[in-house]
């Protein structure tokens, strides 16, 4: 990741593989926010990796989003689906800690 200062907050920004190429997630350490932009995806109230279908390469994707769950958050911004306030943190760790059980 490339840290950045961004109005008087520090800004990671980081091309996470495995999406799309220039595809881009930015971490706000000091407000715990990420806007993790086509990374992940929330279906039913629930965190999930992005759609095979628009994903180069879904096992680079996987371990992308395990990459994000190391981080310390509150809020999650997505690209095209609502934000994550309750426990986003809790339900990354949660989804990235499953991912070597499932497909998706």
């Amino acid at each position: 990741m490339t840290a950045t200062s961004f109005k008087s907050s520090a800004v990671c920004a980081w091309f996470p593989p495995g999406h799309t190429p220039g595809h881009i997630s930015l971490y706000f350490p000091d407000l715990a926010l990420l806007i993790a932009g086509d990374s992940l995806e929330r279906h039913n109230g629930a965190i999930r990796g992005p759609t095979p279908l628009f994903s180069i390469n879904m096992k680079e994707a996987r371990r992308s989003v395990q990459k994000l769950a190391g981080l310390e958050v509150d809020v999650i911004a997505l690209s095209h689906f609502p934000a994550i306030s309750k426990g986003a943190g809790q339900q990354l760790l949660a989804y990235a800690n499953g991912l070597g059980n499932s497909a998706r």
